[in-house]
Parts: C-alpha cells; sequence; structure tokens
C-alpha cells in the first residue's frame, strides 16, 4: 500500500482526526493538543513539508524512510520534505511539534536560506538529544513563535519568522556546525541531496541575474553525471516526487518571493526565471497557483 503524500502538516493532522489550523506556510504547535492520546501508532505518511519536534516530556519513537529512531524528553527530531514517515508514542508525550515550506523560508527568512543553512538539504538527520541549556533556549524561542501566530497579518508573519530565524541559527551552531554533506546517507541519499543542491545552485544564478532556461531531467543527469531515467526513478523513489515537479516547485517559489518582495516588472521576472515569453510565464503560474501573476502580487 502506498503512503499518502501530506502537503502540509495541517493536512496530514485533519486526515486523523484532529482540530488544528493553519498559520501561513510555518506552524507551531503543542504537539500533545494534536496528537491522539498514547499509546498511538499513525498511519504511513509522506511529508512534503519541513517538520522539527522538541520533546519535552515523554517516550516516542520515528520512522523514516524504513529506519527507526527513539526519541525521548529533551529530543530534537527533524526532517525534510518527501520522505516516508510514521511515528509512536508509548506514553503522553509533551512538546512543540513546527512544519515548515521552502517557500515560506524564502519569502520571510532569506532567498539562499540552504546556502546559510546546508543541514536543511540533508537526507537522514537521526535525533539530537540536547543540553538542558541548549533545549531551554530552543523551548523558549519556541514560546515566542507560538505567541505570534495567532494571526496571520503580513507584519506577524515576518516578527514569526524572526524568531524562527533565531531558532535555526541556535540549531546550526550547536548541532550542524560541522555538518559535512558528504557523509549524508546512502548512496541514493547523496544522489537526492546532490540533486537538490544542483537545483537550488541554478536558481541562486537566476536570482544573480544569469538567465537560462528552465533546467530539464537531461541537463541535471548530465551535470550529476547519471543517466536520466536512473536520475528519474532515485528522486522518484527516496521523494514521491518526479524530477520535473520539483523543477516546478522551485520555479514557483522563486517567482512567488520576487513577486512579494521586489518590484521587478512581472515581464522581466519571467526572463530571469528563464522563460522565453511573459505570456508562456503568466500560464505557467496560473496554471500551477490558480491565479496569475499580477493577481498575486496584487494580493500580497
Amino acid at each position: 500500500m502506498q503512503p499518502i503524500a501530506h502537503a502540509t502538516l495541517t493536512d496530514f493532522l485533519q486526515s486523523i482526526g484532529m482540530d488544528t489550523r493553519q498559520a501561513g506556510e510555518l506552524v507551531i504547535h503543542p504537539i500533545e493538543a494534536v496528537t491522539p492520546p498514547a499509546p498511538y501508532a499513525s498511519p504511513t505518511f509522506r511529508a512534503n513539508y519541513f517538520t522539527f519536534v522538541m520533546l519535552r516530556a515523554g517516550r516516542s519513537e520515528y520512522t523514516l524512510d524504513g529506519t527507526s529512531y527513539p526519541a525521548r524528553t529533551g529530543t530534537l527530531y527533524f526532517t525534510n520534505p518527501g520522505h516516508i514517515k510514521s511515528f509512536q508514542s508509548f506514553e503522553p508525550i509533551a512538546g512543540w511539534l513546527i512544519s515548515f515550506s521552502e517557500t515560506f523560508l524564502k519569502q520571510y527568512i532569506r532567498p539562499d536560506i540552504f546556502q546559510q543553512f546546508p543541514f536543511l538539504l540533508s537526507e537522514i538527520v537521526p535525533p539530537q538529544q540536547l543540553s538542558d541549556a541548549l533545549f531551554q533556549e530552543l523551548w523558549q524561542v519556541g514560546e515566542q513563535m507560538h505567541g505570534e501566530q495567532s494571526d496571520n497579518m503580513a507584519v506577524r508573519m515576518q516578527i514569526l519568522a524572526s524568531y524562527f530565524h533565531i531558532f535555526l541559527l541556535k540549531v546550526r551552531e550547536e548541532l550542524y556546525r560541522d555538518y559535512n554533506p558528504i557523509e549524508d546517507g546512502d548512496r541514493n541519499s547523496q544522489i537526492v541531496r546532490q540533486f537538490k543542491e544542483t537545483l537550488e545552485g541554478h536558481f541562486q544564478q537566476l536570482r544573480e541575474g544569469g538567465e537560462e532556461p528552465i533546467p530539464q531531467v537531461s541537463q541535471l543527469a548530465e551535470t550529476l553525471h547519471l543517466h536520466p531515467g536512473y536520475l528519474a526513478t532515485v528522486i522518484r523513489s527516496k521523494t514521491g516526487k518526479t524530477v520535473q515537479e520539483w523543477i516546478t516547485l522551485k520555479v514557483i517559489a522563486e517567482a512567488e518571493t520576487l513577486l512579494r518582495f521586489s518590484d521587478t516588472p512581472i515581464k522581466h521576472i519571467a526572463y530571469r526565471l528563464g522563460f522565453s515569453t511573459p505570456n508562456y510565464f503568466s500560464k505557467y503560474f496560473k496554471k500551477h497557483v490558480g491565479v496569475t501573476p499580477g493577481e498575486f502580487r496584487r494580493q500580497s
């Protein structure tokens, strides 16, 4: 049986009958408020969003792509999009459950977010047991974020993003300062990471003024010295998305960031993102977002 894919944390929680709410592209909940009573075993699902879990009390276990990791009081757990997941709680648990999207990171923190925090692209990150001091620091930042997410106004989202940026900085400096992506996971996991980095690098060049066509599967495979069919199979099996779907997500995330946070004319955005004409860009954007670029900019 194929795992169900969930685009957001709210989508997953609603699927198991929990009543929750969405706060933009970042959500933070007390985990005890959105998890059924222990003992509980979740269905297997594919999460298409980033997640941090901080356990303040209790004992549980997380399974990621077939490998299980124990988590107990004082644990920080992180995953990024595309993995097959499930979790169990063996006794009542408490903590923070934080989910967020790439769109949130790039629109509200910085466009080159993965250069500042390369561990966000990692494939396998086992749960980390935190020192009491670090746990309390991160917990207090979580309290600040939880207090700010009650309002989805733009100013509140910027404040929320500022707190989350502090959260990421503390995690990086204390846990992933010496993160080495070359040692990250098995061969297929390394291919996924290299693919994500290559795709990110392409759009980084576009942000810096380069004008290249939207990359094709064959071009990405050639850069990675892989057969296109093999690359496509690995990406689909490991992430649940095709290479083309990953490319589309990147294009839309970059377009939304430029439309929301710059006054660059739409036709120039189209050319910067590698579209041959502004009309093609407009049709592409509306197909995937539901509104035209102009309508999105006015609504934002």
